[in-house]
């Protein structure tokens, strides 16, 4: 029993009626702002199911297996540890495998990109009885969905607690429009409204239950729509300063990041982008800068303008885009006397060429060579700028192309630039990225040069999907190449260290 307290005392305030008051339904839908405990108090859950009931075993799915080890299982493993338990569990990676060596009761990981089969004889102790999918959102398909709950079937044998076999679904709401989780459990029940506002700038949660609702393969219904005011372990002179800045600099971006409301407004991808964020070239390159980062897009089609990975024997070149940014160093003055602050992250430059542009077609080692070329005229352009010369400077390669990437890295050796280091880029969820440039750019601190035209006219024509799709994959290689490039500069942005990749 005091190992059940100990772990009610880690999980904090706010997700009482969820885990504690035994809530009798088949769904719990968790969704909200970024930061408010969802994974967290759904991984001092699982490890309490384990403990206080015999029969219980646990799946935990994410839409990609190699996302586990960083996410769902990375937190249960580290709640194990922090609260002293982890001498009671045998925990395996090969494959992800949590056991309570007790009575021999599992929390198994599974990708849904491996497969959807589902078999009651993958434990040998108790049942399976519960199913928790973590970043939810990322799963498209219905299908899938309603294939793996349909898995899960029966009561509990063995358990006087009347509790049903539960499926845990945990997310940061996005576009509801086409999103099955919004269709099927939320919709008509929790909408955003000025009154939800209130509750949850108040209350920091609002909760709606239907015990007896029937929907697919269960009975009852529980959401929980939570705001950052329910984390009570934020830095709240930080964070709560920076949540009302925020909501007077842009309350689309409020209401989704803060308040966890669903879905931005209006089909423009990046509504805070205004001119006044464009610099001149002069300005630009005349900043201090105390680190630089390359970002470079490889775009392939198979001739009819049809995506495919590079290395395809078939494969043709439909753009090929690199872009220079810099993150500059101390605060610096605007001509209209706006401060530039140190952490700003700047587009400084470009190198674009796209095959429907050109009447010369060129090829794979032509391409390679543009890019030595541009990246010796930007050493010789900004080598007034001493730290571009000092230590690595990275060029961030589409991390789908690592052929392009070894071949890169030859060319560049071939012409002596030794310091110049190609890597795979950072995979980050489309929201992410969205959200953390459209967060920068409300602050005036994602700036770009005139020398970036095309990076520019993509941000300005850049609309959501027809099939509501964050952003339409369409004529972006110049916004893919600059989020290769800022992506490693999240973390340098000092303000901006509360935003999680995640």
């Amino acid at each position: 029993m005091a190992i059940v307290l100990k772990i009610k005392e880690a999980m904090g305030y706010g997700y009482e009626h969820a885990y504690w008051l035994n809530c009798p339904v088949r769904y719990r839908i968790f969704y909200g702002a970024r930061n408010t405990k969802k994974s967290w108090n759904a991984s001092i859950e699982i490890i309490d199911k384990i403990i206080t009931s015999p029969v219980r075993n646990v799946i935990c799915f994410r839409r990609n297996y190699v996302d586990i080890k960083d996410s769902i299982f990375g937190a249960i493993t580290n709640k194990l540890y922090r609260t002293g338990l982890f001498i009671k569990f045998k925990i395996k990676t090969s494959p992800f495998e949590i056991t309570y060596v007790k009575t021999g009761q599992k929390i198994l990981f599974k990708g849904c990109d491996r497969g959807t089969s589902i078999n009651s004889n993958e434990v040998t102790h108790g049942e399976l009885t519960d199913f928790y999918f973590e970043e939810a959102y990322e799963l498209e398909d219905y299908e899938t969905f309603r294939q793996i709950d349909g898995s899960l079937r029966g009561a509990i044998v063995g358990d006087a607690t009347g509790i049903p076999k539960q499926v845990t679904l945990l997310l940061n709401p996005w576009h509801k429009e086409g999103c099955w989780i919004y269709d099927v459990f939320v919709k008509n029940r929790l909408e955003d409204d000025n009154v939800a506002l209130q509750i949850l700038e108040t209350l920091g949660r609002r909760e709606w239950c239907d015990k007896n609702l029937i929907i697919e393969k269960g009975k009852g219904l529980y959401l929980i729509q939570t705001s950052y005011l329910i984390n009570e372990f934020r830095d709240k002179e930080i964070y709560d300063k920076t949540a009302i800045e925020q909501k007077k600099r842009s309350l689309d971006i409020y209401l989704v990041e803060y308040m966890g409301f669903w879905g931005a407004t209006g089909e423009v991808v990046y509504p805070e982008f205004s001119d006044k964020l464009i610099l001149s070239r002069g300005k630009a390159n005349s900043l201090t800068y105390k680190a630089f980062y390359i970002g470079l897009d490889t775009g392939y089609s198979n001739g009819e303008n049809k995506p495919l990975k590079g290395g395809t024997p078939s494969a043709v070149h439909t753009a090929y885009v690199m872009t220079l940014c810099g993150i500059t160093a101390d605060t610096q003055m605007l001509p209209n006397n706006k401060d530039i602050e140190g952490g700003s992250i700047v587009a400084i430059n470009e190198y674009y060429w796209a095959n429907e542009l050109q009447t010369e077609k060129k090829t794979q080692p032509q391409l390679f060579e543009d890019t030595i070329n541009k990246l010796c005229e930007w050493l010789d352009l900004y080598q007034f700028n001493s730290t571009l010369l000092k230590g690595t400077i990275y060029v961030f390669v589409d991390c789908a192309d690592a052929g392009s990437l070894t071949s890169l890295q030859e060319y560049a050796r071939r012409r002596g630039l030794i310091y110049v280091k190609f890597m795979a880029s950072t995979k980050f969820k489309i929201h992410t990225r969205i959200m953390y440039t459209r967060l920068l750019m409300s602050w005036s601190e994602m700036l770009y040069s005139e020398a970036c035209p095309n990076l520019i006219r993509e941000i300005k024509q850049c609309r959501k999907g027809d099939k509501g799709e964050e952003r339409a994959d369409i004529n972006d290689h110049a916004i893919n190449s600059y989020e290769y490039a800022t992506a490693p500069m999240y973390v340098m942005s000092k303000k901006w260290l509360n935003f999680k990749q995640k």
